[in-house]
């Protein structure tokens, strides 16, 4: 979530002139937890005379995050090609904002969904028991053999429709 205030603090480095050392000390005094720590590990490392491309590499290790992959990469790239740094870290900085933003948003359209798939399979049992109190004797035909195999399936089919509605709803961005 922190990576395109990472991407904003590399772009803006590169544009006053700085390296991208210089850009990643920077990024490890500016941002905060948990960045700070791996951007820190990563400054230690290029201070003690690490290649660029292996420490980046072990940092890539470390994070198993798609967008920390094709941040690493970028930079690996960049690095080897040359090109405007600056350009391409705000460009992918806007990106990440605008798919953070995306994210949120369908997040809130389907909170109702992601609620209505713990109500619909709690709403059976509970007029199940609210049954039983009102009717004495309600439950007792589900102790006979036809009645437990409906139970079954009863179960079975809450636990389906839980299964369902949670799967309809999780939309990966």
């Amino acid at each position: 979530s922190q990576l395109s205030e990472v991407c904003r603090l590399l772009a803006n480095a590169a544009r006053s002139g700085m390296t991208i050392t210089q850009g990643i000390d920077l990024v490890a005094r500016e941002v905060n937890e948990p960045a700070r720590d791996e951007f820190k590990r990563l400054s230690n490392e290029l201070k003690l005379g690490v290649p660029f491309e292996t420490a980046l590499r072990t940092v890539q290790k470390r994070n198993e995050s798609r967008d920390f992959q094709l941040f690493i990469a970028t930079l690996l790239i960049q690095k080897r090609t040359g090109g405007n740094l600056a350009t391409t870290l705000e460009t992918m900085s806007n990106t990440l904002e605008d798919r953070k933003i995306l994210h949120q948003t369908i997040q809130t359209m389907t909170s109702e969904q992601r609620y209505i798939s713990l109500i619909v399979p709690a709403m059976p049992i509970f007029i199940l028991l609210f049954m039983n109190n009102i009717i004495e004797g309600f439950t007792d035909p589900l102790t006979t053999p036809i009645g437990i195999i409906l139970m079954i399936a009863f179960g079975l089919g809450i636990i389906l429709s839980f299964f369902l509605i949670r799967q309809i709803t999780n939309i990966k961005v």
